[in-house]
């Protein structure tokens, strides 16, 4: 992908900057080395599982202090017939799914 070697370690840090403001700041980010025969690098598949296996999973403090709802399914309960004669008429619905962090 990249040419020159510089090229290559001035993407890593524009993406890692990115990486450390969408997540949190100090984050990890692995970069794998390449492929070989449409495998990845065996040592860069270790490193990454040796990571992974000592490391403890940090609580999401903005999920934590920021309630939400996951819908899995939406029903409309509004009679049809209002529908039918005011398209813009308001509608009463039901929500299935969780509600987290209330």
């Amino acid at each position: 992908l990249f040419k020159k070697p510089a090229t290559a370690r001035k993407a890593r840090k524009e993406l890692k900057r990115r990486f450390w403001t969408e997540v949190f700041d100090g984050a990890k980010l692995f970069h794998l080395g390449g492929m070989q025969h449409g495998r990845y690098l065996k040592r860069d598949v270790l490193n990454l599982a040796r990571f992974i296996s000592v490391t403890k999973p940090r609580p999401l403090s903005w999920r934590m202090a920021h309630p939400y709802v996951l819908a899995d399914r939406i029903e409309d309960l509004t009679p049809r017939e209002a529908v039918a004669s005011d398209a813009t008429c308001d509608r009463e619905i039901a929500l299935y799914g969780f509600l987290r962090g209330a």
